[in-house]
């Protein structure tokens, strides 16, 4: 596991890789900046979600709670999804389409510990990423806060620091559903491009069509599950519940994926 876990880190150190996770903090921290600075004074009639970021209830008020960063952080979960979810798709595809996977079994034959090692580098790469994503997010709600004139005293009080950590734990756990899919989806279909297109299609489109035909699907839904995961909880569905219907489908997923991996061979 210690082999694969360090082989996989190898490719996520790439020039490429480490490009296109600094633009997606970037985009981040931008967009819970704009929350924050056009944040209403009441809530906004639209729904919680709405396509890639969250429409919801994000106004001064509760932007002025210790809270109330975690709350703007939870409001690109979605979109920090979807990018993990690509990024995990493209990592465990890409070893049948790039015809490495067979190289890499000679060097560890144990297939599940090759794949444990390689999500759990997977995750690894997903915290850093969470985490510097927090950080520059931080500084931005905080500059935008104050060009808004929103008091952003309160976050950085004892309280404030644990909402924080909490909400930035939340917003991990959420992505690494996103991940699991996208890992899942690598292994059924063996092509980058298909799996990352299968895994955006499921998130941004089918759930929002599959709600406007299901009133009940915020609480059963994957992708609804998830968003409210990083939120803490929603009207919907609560944190609880959340977390424990992810917890079975992510069981449901591991399974699956560790029956595929084993038993289907490797032709390339």
């Amino acid at each position: 596991m210690t082999r694969s876990f360090v082989s996989e880190w190898v490719k996520l150190r790439r020039r490429g890789m480490l490009v296109a996770t600094l633009l997606v903090i970037g985009i981040a921290a931008l967009v819970v900046g704009l929350r924050i600075a056009t944040a209403p004074s009441s809530p906004s009639p639209q729904g919680q979600h709405n396509g890639l970021f969250s429409a919801g209830d994000l106004t001064t008020h509760l932007l002025g709670q210790a809270d109330g960063f975690a709350r703007a952080l939870g409001s690109v979960s979605t979109f920090v999804g979807a990018v993990v979810l690509s990024i995990f798709a493209f990592a465990v595809a890409s070893e049948f389409s790039e015809a490495t996977l067979r190289n890499l079994l000679v060097r560890e034959p144990r297939r599940l510990r090759l794949m444990a090692g390689k999500l759990v580098a997977l995750a690894t790469f997903d915290l850093a990423a969470i985490l510097a994503a927090a950080l520059v997010s931080l500084a931005a709600a905080t500059l935008a806060a104050h060009l808004a004139g929103v008091d952003s005293s309160t976050w950085f009080t004892g309280t404030g620091v644990g909402e924080t950590a909490k909400g930035v734990g939340e917003l991990f756990v959420s992505s690494l559903g996103w991940g699991l899919l996208g890992a899942l989806l690598g292994l059924l279909l063996r092509s980058p491009a298909f799996a990352i297109a299968a895994g955006l299609a499921y998130a941004l489109p089918l759930e929002n069509l599959l709600l406007r035909v299901w009133s009940g699907g915020d609480r059963w839904l994957p992708g609804q599950l998830l968003n409210a995961l990083a939120s803490g909880g929603t009207t919907s569905a609560s944190f609880t519940r959340a977390v424990l219907l992810i917890t079975v489908y992510a069981t449901a997923g591991l399974i699956a994926a560790a029956a595929t991996f084993t038993r289907r061979d490797v032709t390339v």
